[in-house]
């Protein structure tokens, strides 16, 4: 508003006549003359002036209309009696005081006293709070003369008054005028000056306003806390903590939860978590006021706090919604829950989260959460399979991806789907130990299905490729025992003994319950390779290290005697032949006919042809007729017990003697 003088010169004009009324007025009085009659105009109108200076406007008032009942309306006297009639009409607050004043400005629409009106009936709207009124009376000063200090208060008025009509970019205009002077009334334009930079979030402006007021003895009490939410507002910690600590010991019971929440979240902005806890808990405790975000921030702290189920309570309180405070509330919640070991609690969460989210990260990450959990808790696999399945569907790019192709290899594992663990793991990748035992491990599998489905070429090529990446040497162990296995079943000896040999070899495998098998398979392939001398080494080895009375045990005892007895070790032949024919099993009673002839032999190749025949004339006589050989030995022997007769000329006599002292022959 611009207060300058366009009618200037008339003003001054109308002074002067006023002036020169006065004057004569006085000059009359003062005179020797006789005074005027107490009943003339201007006597009343000078009583009523009287009254009005001594702020009696009632009867001044009423002596004002009693003057302008008696005069011309076209006289000065006439307007000054109704320009001070109006303003004892404004002074008195009466409801009509505004009409009263545009009634005026009608009759006498270029008076002097224009001006004069329009501050007063300003100042009556204003001091009763009609702002709009106020505002409409003071841009009629607009364009008139003004002193600069009732300027500048003018100014203030109008901007107070557009203030709070929240009419703030025309209010900035006036504030700004008025704290340009240097009246009292500039520090009070600075304060709505820089709150309503503070409204608008200006804060640069706001501080430069306000921080000079923080001391000052009208706003000093409320600046601080104007300069706190702007120091939070713009993550001025350091300024915040100063002034945090001194105005929460001076705030009120209702301004105090308030500043603690602000102290409380410039510390955690700082990561001084276990200090802002405690002032987060005063906000909450004391009554603040809990949004969202705050009972977020202080669930994150309790968390970190390792108080989760203060934590899942606070996190409890945030309605679910598609916003981002509830999207992390809801991720945090659910890692709380998995802390807390309710893991139910943590899926369903993690679940939520993953279908509401719009943040791409928390969305991946939940769906993440949710699938591992639901692979923890599983059984049967099905769903935990088809959530990793799902989760690789819509997050191709994942950084997890190899994780979770190991969670499907092992699932895949457990499932004995081993072909489908071979793919999870061949799209994981190798480059990790992990997986590249369970690529070994899964291959091993594989085979073995194979091997037992007789897909014996397949299986080869899946035991290969077990052995590509030897990180256990259980599997490596294995992969050749099954290998030596297949080359056995396909009479192919040496490449079944180099497997067994293998297998033997590998550290560990002397704990595995194949070792006997490949100790036993492995003196069988030294057999068919006609290795003799070591297959009755190595046959003696398994013996070494079998234990019980079983059927493989009795074979490798049958066929190490036959060994021995191919290699002229007759003494030992008959010693283990002896052990089988001893034993108990169907498998060494189906050959034990076998056993004692062979056992014969070895005694007559021994010189000790007397036991010999003995023991063939003992086989001639059992009925082996259901035997493996359907009681072919008992006849040789019969034939071979002939033959030693010959060779020694036995008479029948000495057979006779012969066959009383068998009885001290014990087999």
């Amino acid at each position: 508003m611009d207060f300058v003088g366009t009618d200037y010169l008339y003003a001054l004009t109308m002074m002067r006549r006023f002036f020169i009324l006065n004057f004569f007025l006085l000059a009359f009085t003062a005179s020797g003359q006789a005074p005027f009659s107490h009943h003339t105009p201007q006597y009343t109108y000078a009583e009523s002036r009287a009254l009005f200076d001594r702020s009696l406007y009632a009867p001044a008032a009423e002596g004002f209309r009693k003057v302008i009942s008696l005069v011309d309306s076209e006289t000065d006297l006439s307007e000054q009696s109704n320009f001070f009639k109006v303003l004892c009409s404004i002074k008195l607050m009466n409801r009509d005081a505004g009409d009263q004043v545009l009634k005026f400005l009608g009759e006498y629409p270029t008076s002097a006293r224009r001006k004069e009106l329009f501050i007063e009936m300003a100042d009556y709207s204003f001091n009763r709070r009609r702002y709009r009124e106020a505002k409409n009376w003071l841009m009629r000063l607009n364009g008139m003369f003004l002193p600069k200090k009732e300027k500048a208060e003018l100014q203030f008025k109008l901007g107070y008054s557009l203030f709070m009509l929240k009419e703030y970019e025309v209010s900035r205009a006036q504030f700004s005028a008025a704290k340009s002077s240097k009246f009292k009334i500039a520090s009070s334009a600075q304060y709505y000056y820089g709150h309503i930079a503070y409204l608008d979030t200006n804060d640069i402006t706001a501080l430069e306003n306000l921080e000079p007021l923080k001391d000052h003895p009208d706003f000093g009490f409320v600046v601080p806390y104007y300069l706190a939410q702007i120091y939070a507002r713009r993550q001025m910690d350091d300024e915040l903590l100063r002034l945090g600590e001194s105005l929460l010991k001076e705030a009120s019971v209702k301004r105090a939860p308030e500043i603690a929440k602000l102290i409380g979240q410039s510390l955690l902005r700082k990561k001084r978590f276990d200090e802002a806890l405690p002032y987060l808990l005063m906000h909450r405790d004391r009554g603040g006021k809990m949004t969202p975000s705050d009972y977020y921030e202080l669930g994150v702290l309790l968390a970190k706090a390792d108080r989760y189920k203060e934590a899942i309570q606070s996190l409890n309180k945030i309605t679910t919604t598609r916003s981002s405070v509830s999207e992390f509330a809801l991720y945090l919640l659910a890692d709380c829950y998995v802390k807390e070991g309710q893991n139910e609690n943590a899926l369903s969460a993690f679940r939520a989260v993953s279908e509401i989210a719009n943040d791409e990260v928390i969305r991946e990450e939940s769906a993440f959460q949710t699938a591992k959990l639901t692979y923890q808790g599983s059984s049967p696999f099905g769903n935990a399979i088809n959530a990793f399945k799902n989760f690789l569907l819509n997050f191709p790019e994942t950084e997890y991806r190899r994780e979770v192709n190991e969670y499907l290899a092992n699932l895949y594992i457990t499932s004995k789907d081993y072909s489908r663990a071979m793919e999870a793991i061949l799209q994981t990748g190798m480059s990790s130990m992990a997986m590249r035992e369970a690529y070994q491990r899964v291959a091993y599998y594989r085979a073995v299905e194979l091997y037992h489905s007789s897909n014996w070429l397949k299986a080869k090529e899946f035991f290969n490729k077990s052995l590509t990446y030897q990180q256990n040497l259980t599997f490596v162990a294995l992969a050749h025992f099954w290998m030596g296995e297949l080359a056995y079943k396909k009479g192919d000896a040496q490449e079944a003994l180099a497997q067994f040999e293998s297998f033997l070899n590998t550290p560990g495998s002397y704990a595995l319950s194949e070792r006997p098998v490949s100790l036993y398979n492995k003196a069988y392939c030294l057999y068919k390779l006609d290795k003799l001398e070591d297959a009755s080494a190595a046959f003696r080895v398994y013996l070494e290290d079998a234990k019980g009375d079983n059927k493989k045990n009795a074979d490798a005892t049958l066929r190490l005697a036959d060994l021995y007895f191919l290699l002229g070790k007759h003494s030992l032949g008959q010693e283990y032949y002896k052990k089988f024919i001893a034993s108990s099993n169907s498998f060494s009673n189906s050959y034990s006919a076998y056993a004692e002839y062979q056992q014969a032999l070895c005694l007559g190749l021994l010189g000790r042809d007397n036991e010999k025949i003995v023991l063939l004339k003992s086989l001639s006589g059992k009925e082996t007729r259901n035997d493996a050989f359907g009681g072919k030995y008992s006849i040789e022997a019969l034939y071979e017990m002939g033959k030693t007769q010959l060779k020694l000329g036995i008479t029948k006599m000495q057979k006779l003697h012969l066959l009383n002292s068998s009885e001290k022959i014990r087999i």
